[in-house]
């Protein structure tokens, strides 16, 4: 059974599937970072709050890596020319598909990976890039994701399992 302690160091295996599409790897993860929305519900009695409950909306996730240019163009909905096949395009009509994102996990013992998955989600920032002269170091590309519940009512979930050797 895996431990209740789970120290993460490493994130890998980051990949993109869309809801009607192929998944697609996403490359080097340098981070992932969330945040979850919560609505909050309050219980007022005589002009007092007596109880309060927190409900989760959606997370925000932020994620920086170098991805590979056929997950991007998956993520941000660039869509292939229909007449010159190595021509992609973004514009007024592209959209981000929706699809699940997942990550595996490794912890600092290397016992142990946690698989989290964000089965609803969508990239909800703009298409975006920079190209610099000159560079020593290559920069991240940072995009923003929001996961949503999916039909079950699910934002997020994970699996802890051993590592096998």
């Amino acid at each position: 059974m895996p431990s209740t302690f789970f120290d993460a160091v490493k994130i890998t295996a980051g990949k993109f599937t869309p809801v009607s599409g192929t998944a697609q790897d996403l490359g080097c993860t340098g981070s992932l970072s969330g945040e979850t929305d919560v609505k909050t519900v309050t219980k007022i009695c005589e002009g007092v709050p007596v109880k309060e409950v927190a409900k989760p909306q959606f997370m925000t996730l932020t994620f920086s890596g170098h991805l590979y240019v056929e997950a991007y163009r998956a993520m941000f909905g660039l869509a292939a020319d229909a007449t010159i096949a190595t021509q992609f395009e973004y514009g007024t009509a592209s959209k981000s598909p929706m699809g699940s994102f997942e990550w595996t996990v490794e912890n600092l013992e290397g016992t142990q990976t946690k698989k989290i998955v964000f089965p609803n989600a969508v990239v909800n920032t703009g298409f975006a890039f920079s190209h610099e002269n000159g560079l020593e170091e290559i920069a991240e590309v940072e995009v923003t994701i929001k996961a949503m519940p999916d039909a079950t009512g699910v934002i997020y979930h994970e699996t802890i399992a051993a590592v096998t050797p």
